[in-house]
């Protein structure tokens, strides 16, 4: 025998028992207060009389409010970055200000509320007004020249609210105005301090430096200071003069280099043995190089000797012939002189210009000197000169160089000076317009404030809401909490879901409680009600049923299915009944055989009687097809319980039992058996041995999660194989999962039925 467990003893954690994780099912709380609307109301209804009562006993309380408008003043027209002063805070900051403590203990001094009957017996006075004190902007915003701002004040008395208000207010336009004049006089003392002291450094800074300038040398001060001009220092400053002297001193060592490569050169000629003429000759190229070239340096020469020595002796000699003797001593060397200047004349080579004296020129032309000597000798004379020159202006050079440096840290410090001036003034500047700024600011600094309404005052409506729902929500909170007590100790089934998770099983399908009709005691009975309602809610739910079995009957190969339930009353009777119907109906051959031999009730179902049946049969009294009985139903057979025997228990655990149901399955299609309740007796343990699976069916409402509990630790203690349950009972729309009212377009209507006892339902 195939025996497919839908149970298995791993899907519980090992240290739970059955029974404590049945009862863990979690509470639907929707469903929970559908099932108690009608409490819940009248805990609500309660709730808001409470809240009245409590209303009417803590006394009305007023709200009176006042709305201004703050508006920015107008500022001057400047950059925004330019601005000095910061314009108070933003409208939103008011807020909090208003509301602060320091504020509002400045607010009741102003309106003197301390004398308002409201606050006769109040400690703490500031404390008090905070409380009732609510202050929100209803238009406008941060970046608006115009907001609105509501301040608004709740209190027992109106008379007493609005003169909190009024003073809220007075305070409020108080503020506003101190907090201008307040930031723009500190801006203000700040901005002339800061010139003050800027002057001061300005002036002090001035005065180093005229201190400093009387300390500079003479000489130096002319460079010092602004410049005027960009000539202004270039002869006197000592770099100048450095400058200067080293061109001039780097000029006199090529003229001396020059001076002493002549030398040399007519030194090597005389060593060579060239001839007089051709050291002339180099000599006047030598001369030539100097500037002075041909006829003209000839002349040149002839005029300056002439002009300085020659000319004055010449005079001389004739004033003195014209007045003296011929051998006059002074006449004499008067004439000695012209000879010896007109020798030279003619060792230099020169010519001596025309006129009187061309004859005595000639005549000293005669008297040969060596030229060439002449000018070696110059050339010594020259460089000896140069050589002098050269260390005069080394000294200078040197002496120059220490004035320099003098001279750099006088113009050092007077640049740092200067700097320091200039920047003195230009910060003392700045900080002038900022002077400026902030006296033109400062009429134009801060909010301005304006009542758009007078004070009014109106009841306060949401304390009256605050009683009523807090009263309400106090008693349904109360209800709620009995509910779920009353739930968490409710260890019923109510719902499918609770059998589903309860019970570890599919679900193959639920039947919708209904109301038997009044029994005639003619022909079936009427709870089977695929027989005497086909179009039936139920019936409908019966076919579903036998659906869902037939599929899982053909998964597990089973065709002998017993019927059981945790408890007597879960209606296993009437639903294995009204399956049998449905399933022969469907075109297979049904047996339905009553095992329950202790409380037997298919023969009443049935209207057949009870006289032989399995008893008989498991007796050995009576062979089983014998004992078989058709029904009104077409291809459906029962086999009532028939006698009651005294063993029920050894009686079932007959090998005939075994040899009954195959050969049951061998004349049927489909065998159904009914067994008595799980929990009840044994029975249904030594009845599931022999069959193909069992079918659970479980009444919502009636059985317990620990009843549910203990058939699935007994299902699985006996390897029972389980194809499915079935929840009985279930009450249309209560369990939103399970709902029956689609099908009222399919099902027809009944009549109105007098509600019958409905014990026939919970067989």
């Amino acid at each position: 025998m195939k025996r497919n467990l839908e149970f298995h003893a791993d899907a519980l954690p090992g240290h739970v028992h059955p029974d404590d994780e049945a009862e863990g099912v979690p509470i639907n709380y929707m469903q929970l207060a559908i099932h108690h609307k009608w409490r819940l109301l009248a805990a609500g209804i309660a709730g808001l009389i409470l809240g009245h009562f409590a209303y009417v006993r803590s006394g009305p309380e007023y709200a009176a409010f006042s709305q201004v408008m703050v508006t920015k003043k107008n500022p001057p027209p400047v950059r925004e970055e330019d601005r000095m002063l910061t314009g108070q805070a933003k409208p939103s900051d008011h807020i909090p200000v208003i509301t602060s403590p320091m504020f509002i203990e400045k607010a009741v001094q102003l309106g003197e509320l301390g004398k308002l009957p409201t606050f006769a017996n109040e400690k703490d006075l500031v404390e008090a007004v905070q409380d009732g004190l609510k202050v929100k902007r209803v238009a406008g915003n941060d970046r608006s020249v115009q907001t609105v701002i509501e301040i608004r004040y709740s209190g027992p008395q109106a008379a007493d609210a609005r003169k909190v208000v009024d003073a809220i207010v007075a305070q409020y336009a108080a503020h506003l105005r101190d907090a201008s004049l307040e930031e723009s006089s500190e801006v203000q003392a700040k901005a002339n301090n800061t010139t003050e002291e800027m002057f001061a450094k300005l002036h002090t800074a001035e005065a180093a430096y005229r201190d400093f300038i009387l300390t500079v040398p003479e000489e130096y001060r002319a460079v010092l200071g602004p410049k005027t001009n960009a000539t202004q220092t270039s002869n006197i400053a000592p770099e100048d003069v450095i400058h200067t002297l080293g061109e001039e001193r780097n000029r006199n060592r090529v003229r001396l280099a020059e001076l002493k490569s002549r030398q040399k050169s007519i030194r090597n000629a005389q060593a060579a043995g060239d001839s007089q003429e051709a050291l002339e000759m180099q000599v006047r190229r030598f001369l030539n190089s100097d500037g002075r070239s041909g006829e003209d340096a000839d002349r040149q020469m002839q005029i300056s000797i002439y002009q300085s020595q020659l000319l004055p002796f010449i005079n001389k000699e004739r004033e003195l012939s014209e007045q003296v003797g011929r051998d006059n001593f002074e006449l004499v060397s008067v004439r000695r002189s012209i000879e010896k200047i007109l020798q030279t004349y003619a060792k230099l080579g020169l010519k001596f210009p025309e006129g009187s004296e061309a004859a005595r020129f000639a005549a000293a032309r005669g008297v040969q000197t060596d030229f060439v000597a002449i000018y070696l000798d110059s050339l010594r004379h020259q460089v000896d000169e140069h050589q002098q020159k050269d260390r005069e202006l080394a000294s200078m050079i040197q002496e120059e160089g220490v004035r320099a440096k003098e001279f750099s840290g006088y113009l050092a410090t007077d640049q740092n000076l200067r700097a320091e001036i200039v920047l003195l003034q230009e910060s003392w500047k700045q900080q002038l317009d900022v002077q400026n700024g902030v006296a033109n600011e400062k009429d134009t600094n801060g909010f301005r404030m304006k009542v758009l309404s007078p004070v009014k005052h109106e009841l306060a409506i949401k304390k009256l809401m605050k009683f009523y729902v807090g009263g309400t929500a106090v008693l349904l909170l109360l209800m709620s909490v009995v509910c779920l007590v009353q739930e968490l100790r409710d260890l019923r089934l109510k719902t499918v879901r609770d059998i589903r998770v309860c019970l570890r099983q599919p679900v193959l399908g639920s039947v919708a409680a209904f109301d038997v009709p009044h029994d005639s005691g003619r022909g079936p009975h009427p709870a089977l009600r695929y027989l005497h309602a086909p179009n039936s809610i139920e019936a409908e739910n019966y076919r579903s049923i036998r659906t869902a079995l037939l599929v899982t009957a053909e998964n597990h190969d089973a065709r002998c299915v017993l019927v059981s339930s945790p408890e007597p009353g879960d209606g296993k009777s009437t639903l294995i009944s009204n399956l049998a119907i449905a399933m022969a109906q469907s075109g297979k051959r049904v047996l339905l055989i009553d095992a329950d031999l202790r409380r037997p009730t298919i023969h009443n179902l049935f209207r057949v009687s009870r006289d032989i049946g399995v008893t008989e049969v498991l007796s050995g009294e009576i062979d089983f097809l014998n004992a078989i009985r058709p029904t009104t139903v077409e291809r459906l057979s029962l086999l009532v319980a028939g006698s009651s025997p005294t063993n029920p228990a050894e009686l079932l655990s007959s090998p005939r039992l075994n040899r009954m149901l195959h050969d049951a399955k061998n004349e049927f299609d489909f065998v159904f058996v009914d067994a008595p309740p799980l929990l009840a007796v044994s029975d249904p343990c030594i009845l599931a041995r022999h069959v193909d699976g069992m079918l659970v069916v479980a009444r919502v409402g009636k059985n317990t999660r620990t009843s549910a509990a203990r058939v699935r630790e007994m299902v699985q203690n006996q390897g029972i194989a389980v194809l499915g349950t079935v929840a009985n009972g279930v009450i249309p729309g209560q369990d939103r999962g399970y709902s029956y009212s689609h099908f009222g377009e399919y099902v027809s209507s009944e009549p109105a039925r007098t509600p019958a006892a409905r014990e026939m339902a919970g067989v």
